[in-house]
């Protein structure tokens, strides 16, 4: 598919690094929302994410490697105020397919799960047992990798025979802690800062395509922010945080004692907790500015950086094949000319073997018994040679495909009669036969024939 451009609106789009600063502008709440709506999910949403070719080894086969590229919804045009998004009626892009960002800044993140890491104490932190709940995440770093690795949740009475099961059902996680002296699943995350123009669907809001991408850049997330996010998130004192600890204590202790051998589902909520904030970022900027805004029209604090200026465009798609190897392109154009050529053989051999059209006559009893098969022949009596069935006589008269004057001039001295003949078991059968002479047929009539099979 090709993309055809309109006109270039200035934008606000991409992604912002996770910043510890923005944390406190925002209600705890609303934070604990995008976790809830998002964390177990936007990993595979097609809306925020896309997949893309990893640019570490990023641990072999368990890396998964994801490109964030902002997401369409979450641009706002550059006027006065950021409360205008792109589908905004005044602007070009309202009705359009598709809308086309360019130059926005966005980052890849690669998962995978290292080998032989330890957490220090202060990297891990226990949320959720004054709600009966008990989730114990480490945050911490090696060079420029963030590990985060969970301890998994005390255990309901769901038939598991390890001690976090026994701890739950007796609402003892909080008074006996050992359940968080060892990880259950560890993870690490790369990330790198690229730069992409990206295609997205206006319908559903998806990324379609990734039109064009920057070489990576370092990019070293603060884990300190990441720290400070989910303790606003995980330690409120809302029924908002409550049920976010109850649902992810409950999906992840199902994981564990009922689907013990899918460890991916829980891995993916484990790459949640780190995508949402990369992810969502951004908003927290938009709502500390529109914040400060209201207060102050002129201020420039919570401005949004400058490396979010990009522009977007109204597209159409233009569907064309792309091949990836050149060989896929010459292997079509060799089919292609030999189809044509055969087909163009196989014209030429029809008009130069000059084969009549079959004719359709006035007489369609003709036209149907002269193109038939050779029936059987009786036995005729001696005297009886010049008689033959009917559809031979017709093909014999070369009338198997003659027009009605044909037929006519060739059918004048044949005599054709309807005759009685019967078979060697006494049965009775009509028959037309056609002669040349009439009282030969006649004589057909009236002395009817014996024949056998």
């Amino acid at each position: 598919m090709q993309l055809i451009l309109g006109n270039d609106v200035p934008i606000y789009g991409g992604l912002t690094p996770v910043n510890s600063s923005l944390v406190d502008k925002v209600p705890s709440e609303i934070e604990t929302i995008f976790f809830t709506e998002y964390s177990y999910g936007i990993v595979q949403s097609a809306q925020y994410v896309i997949g893309i070719d990893p640019i570490t080894n990023c641990g072999g086969g368990s890396c998964t490697s994801i490109f964030l590229p902002g997401g369409v919804e979450m641009a706002r045009l550059r006027a006065d105020g950021l409360n205008r998004t792109l589908f905004d009626g005044e602007t070009t892009l309202a009705n359009a397919d598709v809308i086309v960002i360019s130059g926005a800044p966005g980052y890849q993140l690669e998962f995978y799960e290292p080998e032989n890491y330890a957490f220090d104490p202060g990297d891990c932190s226990t949320y959720g047992l004054d709600q009966g709940e008990g989730w114990h995440i480490c945050i911490g770093s090696e060079n420029s990798t963030i590990f985060a690795g969970k301890y998994l949740l005390n255990f309901p009475e769901l038939g598991w025979s390890v001690c976090p099961t026994i701890l739950f059902a007796t609402d003892s996680c909080g008074a006996n802690l050992s359940w968080t002296n060892s990880t259950d699943q560890i993870i690490a995350m790369n990330a790198f800062k690229r730069t992409s123009t990206t295609a997205y669907s206006s319908q559903n809001l998806s990324i379609l395509t990734l039109e064009s991408i920057s070489a990576p850049e370092t990019y070293e997330p603060n884990v300190t922010a990441f720290r400070k996010g989910l303790d606003a998130v995980l330690t409120g004192d809302s029924n908002v945080t409550s049920a976010y600890l109850t649902a992810a204590g409950w999906f992840l202790r199902l994981y564990q004692d009922e689907f013990k051998n899918d460890t991916g589902s829980p891995i993916r909520l484990l790459q949640g907790l780190l995508i949402v904030p990369q992810q969502f970022t951004v908003n927290a900027w938009q709502y500390a500015n529109a914040s400060q805004a209201a207060k102050d029209p002129n201020s420039t604090t919570y401005a949004l950086p400058p490396d979010l200026r990009a522009t977007a465009a109204a597209a159409q798609y233009q569907y064309r094949a792309i091949a990836k190897y050149p060989a896929t392109v010459y292997t079509f154009m060799v089919i292609g000319s030999s189809l044509l050529v055969c087909w163009a053989s196989f014209v030429c051999f029809v008009v130069r073997s000059r084969v009549d059209v079959p004719h359709a006559s006035q007489f369609p009893e003709i036209d149907l018994s002269s193109r038939s098969g050779h029936p059987s022949i009786p036995n005729l009596p001696n005297g009886a040679s010049n008689v033959l069935d009917y559809t031979s006589k017709m093909r014999l008269a070369r009338l198997s495909n003659a027009r009605s004057s044909q037929i006519i001039d060739g059918t004048q001295n044949m005599v054709i009669r309807f005759v009685e003949m019967t078979h060697e078991s006494g049965e009775s059968y009509g028959v037309f036969v056609v002669g040349d002479s009439k009282e030969l047929v006649r004589s057909l009539g009236s002395n009817p024939i014996h024949f056998e099979e």
